[in-house]
């Protein structure tokens, strides 16, 4: 099989002008894959390692701090007391 490809590659690049079996946008096409699957490897990659370093930092810093961030998170996310809430609700 291999004897095969080998002898009929450059055969193949001569009759069709270096383009192969595909044409013109084969070649394209197999590349703009390859970069999007290449992106999203390294998308997931840069996600866990974030995800490891969030555990490491939680670990190295103890409960006593992580309590205290989640804590202050909880104040800074919850509503002011002269905040209207009703944003986006009908009135009667």
């Amino acid at each position: 099989m291999s004897g095969t490809l080998a002898l009929g590659w450059p055969a193949d690049l001569g009759e069709h002008g270096g383009r192969g079996r595909r044409g013109p946008r084969g070649t394209a096409i197999g590349v703009s894959l390859a970069l999007f699957a290449a992106g999203g490897i390294i998308a997931s990659f840069w996600v866990w390692i974030a995800a490891d370093m969030g555990v490491y930092w939680e670990h190295k810093a103890g409960p006593a701090a992580v309590a205290a961030v989640e804590e202050l998170s909880a104040e800074i996310s919850a509503p002011q007391s002269g905040q209207d809430t009703s944003a986006g609700k009908a009135v009667p």
